[in-house]
């Protein structure tokens, strides 16, 4: 596994930072207190509550009623994260952390090198731990590690820096869909209309239960509800949207129904319960859960998602949408976790200012990252289906097939492959004297017959009847004459009567030669042949090219010469 450990730990003023990873391989080092970064995550933080003090998903307590006097508290958020955020990225650019950065880099040069040779992913993970509030609270998702020497991915997850529980992972293939438990907790001042219509969408991947307090329901038979839906059903995801509040040796607490609260250690034997049968990811979309995510963790949960400050009731809902579009691709929950954020910095930054800061996953470091698997027949179906790139290019490919050149181009290419393979391949008949008799007509033959010389031109049809009567002797059945008979002559009878005669007697078959001149048709005239008895081919093809039929036509009149005495023969 590509995975860092990273400890922070705050000693007197003095801040430790220790690396593990592979085989008990270390490095340490030590910065001064950031005293100046804590003042001014302290400021941001003042300022970001300011903006965001409306419908907050935590409990806010009134501290007087003067009209303060009006303020641009975005202004003055985005000046105070610009500064926050320099101050620490310089910090963590100091020279005593220069071997762990170069180390961390080294390992993301590699890994992206690896990925490009293999294709896989080329993300590395670091688990980061602090042993204090004030430490924990930073963002550490937003130091760039890799950027200053290579372009390798390196991910930061958050572990407690006490963890007592080992972790079982069941994110294997599963015979079942996914199963998520949705608890919306205290609904005052806020709404929850995009949750719901996202958790809606997730029908088809996974089976939703949502519990919600209603209006004068008993708090104990809803608290009630919750407990036996955790310890008696298996749960793959747990999700909690409302107001929740950080404590100190609870756990955390949340609000389930107005002026009601209950605190994690409460439900802490359903919650080990619901890790004991298969919950392996919550996600809490509530303000100030860093309390939370480290008891879960502690209890065994193998990943919690959580705000770490005050989280706007729309930046919630913008969130949790994202979240989930990512989870529906079957991405792993750091991936979908990274995606929401990066929505929130890029599409909401000018809406949403500073938002993207806020979020964490908190993981067992032996756990693997949860993700949707793929359910049922229809996913085993769509894996056959050709991706829309695919049915374009065959679409496109089918449209051009139905075109003769194209046909004809692609035929070339056929032909000449298998020629090429057969001849490699030596897949060559054996050589055979085919039964076919070829007969050449020339002046020599013509002086023989003593044929005069005004029958030359055309060729005395008294020639070729005793050819057609020499041939019908021998009983041949097939018989194709290469020769346009297109003129009349004073022996066309005795040539007619030769060919009828062989017909009549014999049973054969005749294919004369036509041709095409001036998009005109020109063949065997009739008083030779009737073409209800005998077959005309075209004579006009290169010969040894190989054409295609058109199926739109007659093959008895439009099909090449030699291609009808192969037809006949077969």
């Amino acid at each position: 596994m590509n995975n860092f450990y990273l400890k922070i730990q705050k000693v007197a003023r003095t801040c430790l930072f220790e690396l593990s990873w592979g085989k008990s391989q270390h490095i340490t080092a030590e910065l001064s207190y950031p005293e100046n970064i804590i003042l001014s995550y302290q400021e941001w933080q003042k300022v970001y509550c300011n903006f965001y003090s409306n419908q907050s998903r935590g409990k806010v307590i009134d501290k007087g009623v003067i009209a303060p006097p009006p303020v641009d508290w975005q202004a003055q958020l985005v000046q105070s994260e610009a500064k926050f955020l320099y101050e620490f990225h310089q910090w963590l650019r100091n020279k005593e952390l220069y071997e762990i950065r170069i180390k961390l880099s080294q390992k993301a040069l590699e890994q992206t090198n690896r990925s490009v040779k293999d294709n896989s992913a080329n993300t590395i993970d670091i688990f980061i731990s602090c042993n204090c509030s004030e430490l924990e609270y930073l963002p550490w998702e937003a130091w760039e590690i890799s950027t200053e020497f290579v372009s390798g991915k390196l991910r930061i997850v958050r572990q407690p820096l006490n963890i007592r529980q080992e972790v079982v992972n069941l994110n294997k293939k599963s015979s079942r869909k996914a199963r998520l438990l949705a608890i919306f907790g205290d609904e005052t001042g806020l709404s929850f209309d995009e949750e719901l219509r996202a958790i809606k969408s997730l029908k088809n991947q996974a089976t939703v239960k949502v519990l919600r307090w209603k209006p004068n329901q008993d708090i104990n038979e809803f608290k009630g509800e919750i407990i036996k839906s955790l310890i008696t059903q298996c749960w793959d995801m747990l999700f909690f949207a409302g107001h929740s509040n950080k404590t100190n040796f609870t756990g955390g607490q949340l609000s389930i129904a107005p002026n009601v609260t209950i605190a994690l250690s409460e439900i802490e034997k359903p919650l080990k319960t619901a890790i004991a049968n298969g919950l392996q990811f919550a996600l809490f979309n509530s303000c100030d859960g860093l309390s939370i995510a480290n008891k879960l963790i502690d209890l065994g949960l193998s990943q919690v998602a959580i705000m770490r400050e005050k989280v706007h009731n729309r930046v919630a809902g913008e969130f949790f949408v994202q979240f989930l579009n990512a989870i529906k691709e079957y991405r792993d929950v750091h991936e979908a976790l990274l995606a929401a954020n990066d929505y929130l910095k890029t599409e909401k930054n000018l809406t949403y200012p500073s938002a993207y800061l806020i979020t964490s996953l908190f993981r067992h470091p032996d756990a693997e990252l949860f993700r949707l698997k793929p359910f049922g027949i229809q996913h085993q179906i769509r894996k056959w289906l050709p991706t829309p790139c695919e049915i374009f290019t065959l679409g496109t490919l089918v449209i051009l097939s139905l075109f003769q050149p194209v046909q004809e181009a692609v035929l070339d290419w056929q032909v000449g492959m298998q020629a090429a393979y057969r001849n490699v391949t030596k897949q060559i008949p054996p050589k055979t004297h085919p039964p076919v008799l070829l007969i050449h007509i020339d002046e020599v033959s013509l002086n023989e017959a003593g044929t005069k010389a005004h029958k030359f031109n055309p060729i005395d049809r008294s020639y070729f009847a005793k050819l057609i009567d020499k041939a019908t002797t021998f009983s041949i059945k097939i018989i194709g004459i290469d020769y346009l008979f297109d003129r009349l002559t004073e022996d066309d009878k005795i040539l007619s009567t030769s060919i009828k005669n062989s017909i009549n007697n014999n049973g054969t078959w005749f294919i004369f030669a036509n041709t095409t001149y001036n998009n005109k048709p020109q063949g065997i005239l009739k008083e030779v042949a009737d073409l209800n008895q005998t077959l005309q081919g075209n004579a006009d093809k290169f010969a040894g090219y190989l054409s295609l039929v058109q199926a739109s036509t007659d093959c008895i009149e439009s099909c090449p010469f030699s291609y009808l005495i192969a037809l006949v023969s077969f």
